[in-house]
């Protein structure tokens, strides 16, 4: 069955196995990787990043041997790691410390479906510490691409449940690209011109097939914008963001903190203003800086050299220099 590619049977025949059964066939199947060729070996392969990649199927002591052994296979088909085997390859990544297991990070933190399929990259994203060891500008990526798609709450939601020092690291990875990414998702779209009054001249049959092919275009276009969140989504998750993070110098809040103040509009400076209250005490000199640099002088309190925030202050949150 591994052989002719009968992997969704294969899968959930072994998710009701006992464990001595499931680790048999594992078992079984690393072996035959290791000697099939062409065809067989592809669906081998497939079938072990299948099973790789259920949550139901413990991979024990098996995982290094898995990713070692199709490792060959899938130099020669890489299309074989398609987005739906990325979960098992990341898993299979995870497990193992041999080289194999760190391309097959690689190709996941790599993968453009990482950046676009949710089931894969909030996969990676939760197990954050992992992939920034693996390539933190691949991660980051991975992160800008999720925190402004539809499914903006899930991606929020999986970094308030990080280790908080995991979240602050994600966070502080590429502030000025992802206020980059934050600044232009958070930009309501511009309106499109107004149809001119005057009526164009009719067109011949060719020009209307480049019309027909323009608006099938547009109707593509529109199809990738609608996994796209809008202004108001990626504002409500970031403000729940701020609201939800560890607070403190080293947490995460602050992190984010840092990024909103980069994007550098009044929007975001309204959103940082009404969250002060709630991140703790600002030491980090860096923040700091951006604080004086780009908020009103008498939210931050710079009149004093010490750096407190004036008291009774619109901003009662203590900055120090």
């Amino acid at each position: 069955m591994a052989s002719n590619g009968s992997v969704g049977q294969i899968v959930e025949m072994v998710e009701r196995f006992d464990e001595a059964s499931t680790q048999a066939v594992l078992g079984l199947l690393i072996e035959h990787a290791r000697g099939a060729i062409g065809v067989e070996s592809q669906g081998v392969a497939r079938t072990l990043l299948a099973l790789a990649g259920s949550a139901d199927v413990a991979l024990n002591q098996h995982g290094g041997a898995i990713a070692n052994s199709i490792a060959p296979t899938l130099e020669l088909y890489p299309e074989l790691l398609a987005s739906s085997s990325l979960s098992g390859a990341w898993r299979l990544g995870s497990v193992t410390n041999s080289t194999a297991g760190r391309r097959l990070q690689r190709i996941v933190l790599d993968s453009a479906a990482t950046r676009t399929d949710p089931g894969v990259g909030l996969m990676v994203l939760r197990d954050a510490c992992a992939a920034l060891a693996a390539d933190a500008a691949a991660t980051q990526l991975i992160l800008q691409s999720h925190l402004v798609a539809a499914h903006v709450a899930d991606t929020a939601a999986v970094i308030e449940g990080l280790d908080p020092g995991t979240a602050a690291d994600l966070l502080r990875g590429d502030p000025a690209s992802l206020a980059a990414t934050l600044a232009a998702a958070l930009t309501p779209p511009v309106a499109p011109a107004a149809a001119p009054t005057t009526p164009p001249a009719p067109a011949a049959a060719p020009a209307a097939a480049v019309s027909t092919a323009d608006e099938d275009e547009e109707d593509d276009a529109s199809l990738v914008d609608g996994g796209r969140a809008d202004s108001t989504q990626v504002h409500a998750a970031l403000v729940g963001l701020l609201s939800n993070l560890a607070s403190g110098p080293d947490g995460p809040a602050q992190a984010l903190l840092g990024v909103l103040l980069l994007v550098d509009s009044q929007e975001m400076r309204d959103t940082v203003q009404a969250s002060l209250s709630s991140v703790g005490d600002i030491e980090d000199p860096e923040l700091t800086s951006r604080f004086l640099v780009l908020l009103p002088t008498w939210c931050v309190g710079v009149a004093p050299l010490d750096g407190l925030a004036q008291p009774g202050g619109p901003c009662r949150r203590t900055v120090r220099q």
